[in-house]
């Protein structure tokens, strides 16, 4: 009996889902619906085992470090994964939780056309719930595939701290991605945005960002890392099979934000010492330094 009373909130909790998306006015019903569900509700049982199979290393990892057992793939659990794609990227440590997200990401876009075309059934089987709108929108032809693997895709300047200086308290790094900016050669279609929080102080005196070059300043950025997405699909109106529309959406996925500091010299050259290496990097001014590290982070941190 307690069995059926959940599920039946579960389809009611789904139905409410999907009427609030046909009656939000969105030209797109199908991408708000991908947007607003949760993963725990798009994967199936079998989805989820599979995936706890072939990551077994990767959730182990997880455990280990957190102190928990993830037992489901829920928003929760993207969360961690997320963040330690972010430092693989980067150091890497041979575990692949970048492909871990790219397989989740498949995921999610295939149960949600199959749910969405039942207008809200679960994946796993089940009765649909009652439709008040019947059969209005179907998504067919649709096709996703990443166009820009997981990494770091842009930075945010944040703050530059003088010699000698130490901050008391932490700093705060927004970095955002307006819909229609252009980002790795593609235009995005829905902005993005993320956060971090660090502490940062200034360099020592004499310290060197390359032989006989001082630094002036240590400078904190906030860089986003995600992949990006393309989705093309067809909305029709199921009742009559007329074409509604075509679309294609790009999108950031997996959005997670980490905190760099880099040693500089700012003046006419400027000088940037890559965040772990001794690489120097000379610049014609302070601005082109900025714009360099912001638009091609991961020169500078990978």
């Amino acid at each position: 009996m307690k069995k059926a009373v959940g599920f039946s909130l579960f389809l009611l909790l789904l139905s409410t889902v999907f009427l609030l998306v046909l009656a939000s006015g969105n030209t797109d019903p199908f991408l708000h619906f991908l947007n607003v569900t949760p993963i725990e509700s798009l994967l199936s049982a079998t989805d989820q085992a599979k995936l706890l199979e072939t990551y077994a290393d990767e959730f182990a990892f997880l455990n280990q470090k957190h102190g928990n057992t993830i037992r489901s793939i829920d928003e929760s659990a993207i969360k961690l994964i997320q963040a330690e794609a972010s430092a693989v990227a980067i150091e890497g440590n041979g575990l692949a939780f970048a492909a871990l997200l790219e397989e989740i990401g498949a995921l999610r876009f295939a149960r949600a056309v199959t749910m969405f075309n039942s207008n809200g059934a679960p994946v796993g089987g089940g009765a649909s719930p009652l439709r008040v709108r019947p059969d209005q929108f179907e998504v067919r032809n649709a096709v996703r595939t990443t166009v820009v693997p997981y990494g770091a895709l842009k930075a945010q300047h944040d703050i530059d701290v003088t010699v000698g200086v130490t901050y008391p308290q932490s700093v705060d790094a927004d970095i955002e991605v307006e819909a229609g900016e252009i980002l790795k050669g593609y235009k995005i279609t829905a902005s993005v945005s993320a956060s971090v929080s660090s502490s940062i102080s200034g360099p020592a005196d004499f310290t060197e960002v390359k032989s006989g070059v001082y630094a002036t300043h240590r400078a904190g950025y906030g860089v986003l890392f995600g992949r990006i997405e393309r989705y093309t699909y067809d909305l029709y109106y199921a009742y009559t099979g007329e074409l509604h529309s075509h679309n294609e959406i790009i999108s950031i996925r997996d959005q997670n934000a980490e905190y760099y500091t880099f040693l500089v010299s700012y003046g006419v050259p400027t000088y940037l010492k890559h965040a772990r290496y001794s690489t120097c990097y000379t610049f014609s001014s302070k601005q082109a330094c900025i714009t360099s590290v912001s638009q091609h982070p991961e020169t500078y941190i990978n």
